[in-house]
């Protein structure tokens, strides 16, 4: 059974809990989902490449951090998949569909919120930096459009971008890859 009581410390990571002083990475996931949550929630796309920033860029513990591998849509993380599996079933997020939109937005629920609150508050005290970085790679991935910011992770992190189509639809692709090299381009079916 699910102990939903609220919490002063951060949640129990998936494999293990966080070093003391640390937040788990499903926290951090929680964090970028409810700050500053848009009522019609956050595609997955945005997630994972935010939280792929935020786990290359902040300092952060091995613990905090998500591992990586390109996909289609840039850098992604089965593990990210499992966290929010969790975070819905606690009842911290919900899955929505929205018309017009392939994959379901993910919003914050009230409980969420409060949580994050709570977890924002924690982290700006013993990670300032890292809850600093998070907030700002929000800020700047809502700034721009959704292909604007794929393409500039991927640059910015050219190990994930892979075969990533924001690589080939006339944005810079990262160092070493030929714009007439159909090798990275997703095959047709």
């Amino acid at each position: 059974m699910l102990d939903l009581a609220p919490q002063t410390t951060p949640l129990s990571a998936p494999d293990g809990a966080a070093s003391p002083g640390d937040l788990a990475r499903r926290d951090w996931l929680l964090l970028l989902i409810a700050h500053d949550a848009d009522p019609g929630g956050l595609d997955g796309n945005y997630v994972h490449t935010a939280m792929c920033v935020f786990s290359e860029e902040a300092p952060i513990s091995a613990a905090e951090r998500y591992p990586f591998r390109p996909g289609l849509s840039g850098p992604t993380s089965e593990q990210i998949y499992e966290d929010m599996d969790w975070l819905e079933e606690i009842g911290h997020v919900e899955r929505i569909r929205v018309r017009g939109w392939a994959g379901p937005r993910i919003c914050v629920t009230p409980a969420g919120r409060e949580r994050a609150a709570e977890l924002l508050a924690l982290a700006t005290s013993r990670q300032p930096s890292a809850a600093g970085l998070l907030l700002n790679v929000k800020q700047e991935m809502l700034s721009m459009g959704m292909t604007v910011w794929m393409a500039l992770v991927c640059r910015r992190h050219p190990q994930y971008a892979g075969r990533a189509i924001f690589n080939w639809r006339g944005y810079e692709r990262p160092p070493g890859r030929e714009w007439d090299d159909d090798s990275a381009r997703p095959a047709k079916r």
